[in-house]
Parts: structure tokens; sequence; C-alpha cells
């Protein structure tokens, strides 16, 4: 059987003679771990002529490379301005992974004003025993992260089921680090119903921006930017506000609150949606909440 990043996998993912998809496949498979293989192969594909072969494996090895690929990726010459962009995003992910300070994501261009919005609640509540149980048998659901154990917190949003995973690295540092490093502060997954599996929806990175206060930026798998605000700390408590700088139909534009590092303890103070929606339309809304229900 073909394992990540074995000569199987390498073959196919360079072989231009086969169906595009299934070297794509080979190169997330490959990209399914951290070891000297995967890596290794990794960097080969990213030399391949076809961009969304080379793209995917740039992706991947952003999420998963060692600081050294930090160079390697800033050595690839390429006119192709998309690819320009992954590898701008790779780079950045690198960076904040490793707390390095070297590269980061761009702020987002479009962002909704919180004044003009109106206000809806948010509820929290703390992760099932059957959410908990599921995840424990997934670790690690994102390679190159050392996530905690346990979900801190779940959402449901419509009919999705979401958890909130800090990264371990930065409960170790401490809260107090987050306005002097870069960090990878958590991610929200996503449960699959069909593949059993939680997929990586934000990642919530932070810089230092000023006056012991740091950006937060909401990054989809993509890399694109999809909330984005400011947070500082008191203590273990973080305190944030962020917005919107696309227009979902099921997020909140600006949600302001504050989440506890050490107890995971989440208090969402203000979330506000669109002011195009009349109220009955409002309503109708699906909104993303924290439930309160028996652990089962």
């Amino acid at each position: 059987m073909a394992t990540p990043g074995n000569g199987t996998l390498l073959r196919l993912a360079l072989d231009s003679g086969i169906d595009q998809a299934a070297r794509l496949k080979a190169v997330v498979a490959m990209g399914a771990g951290t070891s000297p293989p995967s890596l290794q192969g990794l960097r080969a594909v990213v030399a391949t002529a076809d961009p969304a072969v080379q793209r995917r494996a740039i992706e991947r090895l952003g999420k998963l490379g060692t600081p050294n690929d930090l160079e390697f990726l800033r050595q690839i010459r390429t006119d192709n301005p998309v690819t320009k962009q992954w590898l701008r995003t790779a780079t950045a992910f690198i960076s904040y992974r490793h707390r390095l300070g070297t590269d980061r994501l761009d702020s987002p261009r479009v962002r909704v004003a919180a004044e003009t919005t109106e206000a809806a609640p948010i509820r929290s509540g703390a992760p099932t025993e059957a959410m908990t149980n599921r995840m424990r048998r997934l670790v690690p659901a994102v390679p190159g992260i050392r996530l905690a154990e346990e979900p801190v917190r779940r959402f449901e949003c419509g009919s999705s089921e979401l958890a909130l995973v800090l990264n371990q690295d930065v409960i170790d540092d401490g809260a107090a680090t987050l306005p002097e490093r870069q960090a990878l502060l958590a991610v929200l997954l996503r449960y699959n119903n069909e593949t059993g599996a939680y997929d990586p929806a934000y990642y919530f990175l932070t810089d230092p921006s000023r006056s012991g206060t740091f950006r937060v930026s909401g990054a989809r798998s993509s890399g694109r930017v999809g909330v984005h605000g400011t947070g500082s700390v008191e203590g273990t408590v973080m305190r944030f506000e962020v917005n919107a700088s696309e227009s979902p139909d099921e997020h909140p534009l600006t949600v302001t609150g504050s989440f506890d590092l050490a107890t995971g303890a989440l208090d969402f103070e203000t979330a506000r949606v669109e002011p195009r929606f009349s109220e009955l339309q409002q309503q109708g809304r699906k909104q993303p909440r924290l439930i309160d229900r028996p652990e089962r």
C-alpha cells in the first residue's frame, strides 16, 4: 500500500500522462504527514510544470513545512500571479506556525463597518462527550500543528458542527506572548458527516500590532482571510473584535468578546449581522451559535 511520501505517490504526482485529479489526490495523500519523505516529495512536486499540481504542493508545504522551507519557497520563480499568491500564503503559514515573524498574510481590503450593523445574540457551550471522543480517534486532525488533545468549544452553524481547538504550543508559551510574537492560535474544525473526520474551516492567526495589541486573522485553508480584527491580552484572557472581510450568509459580520486561554471560557459581548436585510429576513438567516445542551 502506498504511504505518504513514498515513491509510488511521488511518481503519480509527477506523471503528466495521467489524469490531473489523480495527481492532485497523490499530492494530498503525500501531504498527510510531516515525515521527511513526505516533505521531500512535496518539494519535488513544487518543480512540476502543471500549475494546479504545483500550487497544491505549495499549499501543503506551507501547512507542513519546516522553517527551512521558507527559503525554499522564496527561491521559486514564476510569472503566474495566482501561483505567486499561493507562495505568499504558504510562506506566511510557515512563519505563523513556527512563530518566526518574517512573513504575514495581507490585511483584507474589504471590511464591513461595525457601527452600521445590528445586534444578534450568541450563546456558549462546552464540547460534548461525542465530539471529544471523535476527535481523540482522529488526532492529529491537522498535521503540522500540535493541537491540544481536546476542543475548548463547540459551535453549531445550521447543520454544521464545529470545534475550536487551541495550538498547544501557544498554550505552553502563554497568552502574554501574543502581542510579542506571531502565532497560529487555534483552528476551527468542521465535522464532515460523510467521512467522519474534522476538516479545517478557519485557521486563527495573530501577529503583533502596536501598543500591546495584535492582529487577528481567520484564514480559510486557501489562505483567504474571512474575518479580521484586533486583540489584546489581560492576564490569560484575550479580548478581541473581528469583522467579516467578506459577506458570507452564515456568519455574523462583527463579533466582540473575550476568551480565556487557561480555562477555555468564551464570552461574546456583541454579534452583529448585515443591515441590508429586513428584520424578518434576519430572523430567517442561519446564525452561528454556541449551544448549551446535555452531554451525550
